[in-house]
């Protein structure tokens, strides 16, 4: 199977006679030759275009989650200004918003949503709470995830997601922010394209739309011929709809919002 290098290499054949003999991989490439320093630039960037454009079957990924998963345990909250919460690698980062509730003692806290700050890995400040009339914190109390306003539920998203395909058993709306999803179903079904960076699972017809998609880029920059940069483009765009040609007879029709990406990309 294909390296990221020889996708490169293909790219670079197609368009002249440049050719990376070093035994690294894009971006790690060494070498100070124009086309080296464009592989380093393009090719992850290229990839994860290609990625996104398509549902190809090989990217996909399916996850459930539930609303309890997302909840994590308080085990203290400071009579302070402002509050500081104590939540064991709750995994949470700056600015994100939460809803609190079941705490002990310190009950002020119970019910209501809070933008968080100053985030370490055991504790988190709530922004422009101040607890010093607050009653003392005793036990207990629940902490997740939860958008300010229009959507009651945030869910983290796996560290490979790219892109969101389908939502399955709901009609909810939703959006995507970051890696988050905000919805208001207390437990999802996503299927998604994830980041595939490992050469050896890209398809033959992925690996074909990527090094031409790179060969576009590189011709561009490389070559001073405009009528194999078009040539380059005109075969890049067969082998796309070639590909939609092939899924709509596996019955697999891409969807309006795919479809209409992959023509109008433009991103070659």
């Amino acid at each position: 199977m294909a390296t990221a290098k020889d996708i490169c290499n293909m790219a670079l054949a197609r368009i002249g006679d440049f050719m990376i003999e070093e035994s690294a991989q894009p971006p790690n490439f060494t070498g100070s030759e124009p086309y080296a320093l464009l592989a380093n630039l393009l090719y992850e960037q290229k990839r994860d275009e290609v990625l996104e454009m398509f549902p190809w079957p090989f990217a996909r990924r399916r996850i459930s989650i539930d609303s309890d998963d997302q909840i994590k345990d308080i085990t203290g909250a400071t009579q302070a200004d402002p509050v500081v919460i104590t939540c064991a690698g709750h995994g949470f980062t700056d600015y994100r918003h939460v809803y609190i509730s079941d705490v002990g003692g310190m009950t002020d806290l119970n019910t209501n949503t809070y933008r968080i700050a100053n985030v370490a890995t055991d504790t988190f400040e709530l922004e422009d709470v101040d607890g010093t009339a607050f009653g003392a914190y005793t036990s207990g109390g629940k902490v997740r995830l939860r958008p300010p306003f229009e959507f009651e539920y945030e869910y983290s998203l796996p560290s490979d997601f790219l892109k969101d395909h389908k939502l399955y058993d709901s009609a909810a709306d939703y959006d995507i922010e970051e890696k988050y999803l905000l919805v208001n179903d207390d437990a999802i079904d996503l299927e998604y394209i994830a980041q595939i960076t490992d050469t050896t699972k890209f398809s033959p017809s992925f690996i074909y739309v990527l090094y031409l998609t790179l060969a576009y880029q590189f011709c561009q920059k490389l070559a001073a011929s405009k009528t194999l940069t078009q040539q380059i483009g005109i075969e890049l765009n067969k082998a796309r709809l070639d590909i939609m040609a092939i899924e709509a007879r596996k019955g697999k029709q891409v969807d309006e919002r795919e479809l209409n990406s992959w023509q109008t990309a433009g991103r070659f």
